[in-house]
């Protein structure tokens, strides 16, 4: 109650706006129903539910409820029996109580109705005010907010919910979910980039072999698997033995490094988005979900790109094929087959008891290798270590990596949990690797993990949240494991240690032998120069942090805004000449 106070105190112009937008809401409602203490316990009820879904969003993935994350409605059921322990069921009571309360105070209290010329009035002015404060930047609000020093953070949405308040932060996302063109946006400008990238990157006339004996392209296989980390990073904190031997010998042997993940602790899908398109979370609105939102046409992707040069492509996840829309937005992406939870014969799920095991997506990678008669393209993402990190309800499983460490027993049980779980991974990147070391078809593997884990206080209790401060905090909390392999014997040699997702694709097309699309030397020139990009956070090719983009590249950071766009929301002018 006291921050409460304190933030009516500090943002005053905040709270009465606020205050206006649940009035207005309130008067929304009625329009629709004429018993105003109906309205009234129904305005209450979903400005509560509201509120609770905030809380729980803000509790596992330290972002604010958004407009589209309403959209998300199936994976709240989906994932919300493996929440249940976190979750304070007596939250649920107001739910319970608001609607009985209604009831009640309609039967016993007078009737009070408006009529039908209020109601109009009503709604016809609210939704005037409340459209006013959505799309703000097109309507006088813009001036109302500027004169009460309110501003938009969507650069940093926890302070904007933290500074403007939920109802108000809410609405003016709303804008942010319309991503207008940059103002240079033309065929003519593209067109211009287009030139300029072909100036720099004349055609390739012969193609290259990853070896003198090998002469076939061979298998791309992408293992994102699921929040994959380092836990021995921890401070105060020991484990048994090493969780993952085989990614740290790979790094340590030149074949990995680090990657930077634009989330942490959730938003899988914006790292695949980053992966598969090469194209930047930084140029869409904060908070935003592309798979959700955007990718409602034919994109051009590592899958679609691979497909056009003989390549099957295939999506392997073990999950519902609807969760984060994959289902549609892999067919917008190329992909010939995706391999949901639907073609899972009985997999097992002896790991977590709830997800499947990451031995079951090892197992149907290598089916698919096996079957295919051209080379295969495979993105596949695991389920097995998703959060949360509790012990089963039945029985404490016998893992074998034990924790110990000066923490609570709450973390030391979410470490136990976690650390088994990464060592689950890093064994079945190991049985990737051995199997397709005697294989006679090429192979690359590439295999990371999509985000840090969300594992609660473990941070803050081992010191490693406090371990860094400011841009070197937010690289600490995006860096996640890499691992590049191929059967072949061609060194990968990456010129960064640490580079971003929407990076990883270049690294590809001179190792599988096979020309790089125009659009992916671009973004290798952009890499080689700045191969840190997040949006709260840029890594220049010397290791130094910035939190704005250096003055020196903006130009070349405007051309990538600009093709993004093109390709995403505009006329894709760039699409056939630079894919």
């Amino acid at each position: 109650m006291g921050q409460v106070l304190d933030w009516i105190l500090v943002y005053r112009s905040a709270f009465l706006l606020n205050y206006v937008i649940a009035l207005l809401f309130l008067l929304l409602i009625g329009t629709f129903f004429r018993n105003i203490y109906f309205s009234v316990g129904l305005y209450f009820f979903m400005g509560f539910f509201l509120i609770l879904l905030n809380k729980y969003k803000m509790k596992f993935l330290e972002d604010p409820i958004f407009p589209w994350d309403l959209m998300l409605y199936n994976q709240v059921i989906n994932l919300f029996p493996q929440l249940y322990k976190a979750f304070n069921p007596f939250l649920l009571l107001p739910l319970l109580l608001i609607p009985l309360l209604g009831i009640y105070l309609i039967k016993k209290l007078p009737s009070f109705k408006l009529n039908a010329k209020v109601r109009i009035i009503c709604g016809l002015v609210s939704v005037l005010l409340l459209a006013g404060i959505s799309f703000y930047k097109s309507t006088p609000m813009e001036y109302v907010l500027k004169t009460l020093n309110i501003t938009n953070k969507t650069w940093n949405q926890n302070e904007n919910y933290s500074f403007n308040g939920l109802y108000l932060s809410f609405l003016m996302n709303l804008q942010s979910a319309v991503v207008l063109p940059p103002n240079e946006y033309s065929e003519e400008k593209i067109d211009s980039i287009v030139s300029s990238i072909g100036g720099k990157n004349p055609a390739v006339a012969s193609i290259s072999t990853p070896t003198d004996a090998v002469m076939e392209k061979p298998n791309i296989i992408f293992v994102m698997n699921e929040s994959f980390w380092d836990p021995s990073l921890l401070n105060k904190v020991s484990y048994s033995k090493d969780p993952m031997p085989t990614v740290r010998s790979l790094q340590n042997s030149g074949n990995g490094g680090w990657i930077i993940s634009p989330e942490f602790g959730g938003g899988t899908a914006n790292v695949e988005f980053e992966v598969l398109t090469g194209l930047s979370m930084n140029f869409v609105p904060s908070g935003s979900v592309p798979y959700q939102q955007y990718i409602t046409r034919s994109t051009p992707s590592l899958a679609s790109v691979f497909a056009e040069k003989g390549y099957e492509s295939i999506a392997i996840h073990p999950n519902d094929k609807w969760f984060w829309n994959r289902d549609e937005v892999y067919k917008h992406f190329g992909f010939k087959n995706f391999l949901s939870i639907d073609q899972f014969k009985n997999p097992s799920k002896e790991k977590r008891g709830t997800y499947v095991d990451d031995k079951e997506v090892t197992k149907s990678i290598i089916e698919q290798t096996e079957k295919s008669d051209k080379p295969a393209f495979i993105y596949a993402v695991t389920i097995q270590n998703h959060g949360t990190y509790y012990y089963p309800s039945t029985n404490k499983p016998n893992y074998p990596i034990d924790v110990k460490g000066n923490i609570s027993d709450e973390v030391k049980e979410q470490l136990h949990v976690y650390s088994n779980g990464v060592n689950d991974g890093d064994t079945e990147l190991q049985n990737l690797i051995n199997y397709y070391k005697n294989s006679k078809e090429p192979t690359i593997i590439v295999f990371f993990g999509d985000h840090l884990p969300y594992l609660g206080n473990a941070y803050d209790e081992t010191g490693y949240y406090s371990s860094a401060t400011g841009l070197e905090q937010i690289r600490n909390m995006s860096k996640t494991p890499l691992v590049i392999w191929n059967n072949f014997g061609k060194e990968v040699n990456l010129p960064q240690d640490t580079i971003s997702t929407s990076f990883l694709g270049t690294y590809l097309f001179d190792l599988a032998g096979v020309n790089t699309p125009l659009y992916y030397k671009f973004l290798e020139e952009f890499r080689n120069k700045l191969p840190g990009y997040k949006m709260t956070m840029k890594m220049d090719n010397q290791g130094k942090l910035y939190l704005d983009t250096p003055e020196s590249l903006s130009e070349l950071e405007n051309q990538y805004r600009l093709l993004q766009y093109d390709l995403l929301f505009g006329k894709q002018f760039a699409k056939d000449k630079l894919f």
